[in-house]
């Protein structure tokens, strides 16, 4: 079954400072040992929200609904995050909030917290698999993040953003974006002192399986999307996974530092408008630290739509 995915948006927060200003930058930027060079670490501009997760989810739903002018059809919801700031009974009444705002009614809910930034491949993997055995027709997929905090801001091989992404997953009309396939694993590196903590064997093993599966090579790949870390440590899981630099996905949307799992969908939606004569695959490979994932993507030429 054809898998379309369709209204792919995102949201950043509505505060929007350059790299610079982030809290204890230089003082970091020397301990880490990193130069002050956006156009090599990609870093440039970051969003910041004054609300949580939960307000960034609801600006971005309401305007996928608002484009699609599909609320009544959506038959499941999933909300990725890293995690939720509040107890459980406090997200049951902000989530209450939202699905009234969104005139979503009662739709099943699906949360997915554990895996991380990599929570946007499960989700994928999830609904691909409710729309392939028939229980959904639309899935609603979302992500939403923010910093822990202003000092949590600039990691070590990131900076973060304030981010939301998502889009509607459906089994009916067509769309210029298909989802192929998509693969998630979890494993730890054999090496103890590696770079990587995460099994990248593994995930380069999978990565040659999925692409075999349709008949495609690694050079068969229009543009890879990879979380938006700081370019050295993205250039080095290039590197590791057997892709080339023009394959990587360099458009507006890495210049926002690390939107979190929203990376990924912001990329896509910059992708979707690409003017293409011939089909185009994406391969999205998803890496938090134990977690990995990847997607395949194919971009259908208007043409030959």
């Amino acid at each position: 079954m054809t898998v379309s995915l369709h209204n792919v948006d995102s949201v950043l927060g509505e505060q929007q400072f350059p790299y610079f200003e982030v809290e204890d930058f230089e003082r970091k930027r020397r301990e880490y040992g990193l130069p002050d060079a956006p156009q090599l670490m990609g870093w440039h501009r970051l969003g910041r929200t004054q609300g949580d997760a939960f307000q960034l989810a609801e600006h971005l739903i309401r305007r996928i609904l608002t484009n699609s002018g599909s609320a009544q059809c959506i038959d499941h919801l999933m909300v990725c995050s890293s995690r939720f700031s509040m107890s459980f009974l406090q997200g049951n009444d902000r989530l209450d909030t939202l699905m009234h705002n969104c005139g979503l009614g009662s739709v099943p809910v699906t949360g997915l917290t554990l895996s991380g930034c990599n929570s946007l491949f499960n989700g994928l993997h999830l609904a691909d698999a409710l729309i392939g055995s028939g229980k959904c027709k639309n899935v609603l997929l979302v992500t939403a993040d923010t910093s822990v905090s202003e000092a949590h801001r600039f990691d070590r091989n990131c900076m973060f953003s304030d981010a939301a992404g998502g889009m509607i997953l459906s089994s009916g009309e067509s769309s210029s974006l298909t989802l192929v396939d998509t693969a998630c694993s979890f494993g730890r590196a054999s090496d103890p002192g590696a770079f990587f903590r995460g099994d990248l064997a593994s995930l380069d093993t999978q990565v040659t399986r999925l692409l075999g599966r349709y008949g495609l090579q690694r050079s068969d790949i229009a543009k890879v999307v990879l979380p938006n870390f700081y370019l050295p440590v993205v250039n080095m899981l290039m590197n590791r996974l057997g892709l080339s630099a023009p394959q990587r996905f360099a458009g507006a949307a890495t210049q926002m530092a690390h939107c979190f799992a929203s990376d990924y969908l912001m990329a896509l939606a910059e992708l979707s408008q690409r003017q293409i004569a011939a089909d185009e695959h994406y391969l999205l490979i998803g890496y938090a630290d134990l977690h990995q994932g990847i997607s395949l993507v194919r971009h259908t030429a208007r043409s030959a739509a």
